[in-house]
């Protein structure tokens, strides 16, 4: 399950899967022009990290499917990240999403904390797809190829 907590003007969704982990957070803006900034928290000595563009293009294709499955309109101006063992950002988007998920659900002034209940338990949901090398999990269907 999730953990949500806010710093300063960012909403930010913790998610850990056992081999992977990730911590987003994000800071949006009506006016926003151009792509957001994207910060690293804290390098990922072990695997490496992935590139700001690839990092503020999964948030981005995250946030368009939150926003197309809830009604939502937001856009990040600023995305602040670290992860371990997550350079496909797989993480970073299922975050990104749950943030905005989160927002619909209870509003800013309840966002922080780890929910009792899930109104919509699949977008928290990890599938098991074959991969290259072994089963793997993503948090959507979009990425599955042969699910398990």
């Amino acid at each position: 399950m999730p953990s949500f907590s806010r710093h300063n003007d960012f909403f930010g969704a913790s998610v850990i899967t056992g081999p992977r982990s990730a911590l987003v957070r994000l800071r949006f803006a009506d006016d926003q022009d151009g792509p957001p900034t994207v910060t690293m928290l804290a390098a990922d000595e072990r695997y490496g990290n992935p590139s700001d563009a690839e990092v503020a293009a999964s948030v981005s294709s995250a946030i368009d499917r939150a926003k197309a499955r809830f009604g939502a309109s937001y856009r990040a101006a600023a995305i602040q990240y670290q992860c371990d063992n997550d350079l496909l950002c797989h993480l970073i988007g299922r975050a990104a999403y749950l943030v905005v998920a989160r927002l619909v659900e209870v509003g800013e002034d309840n966002f922080v904390g780890t929910p009792s209940h899930v109104a919509d338990p699949s977008s928290f949901a990890m599938r098991t797809c074959t991969g290259v090398g072994g089963p793997v999990e993503f948090w959507d269907d979009e990425h599955c190829t042969g699910k398990t």
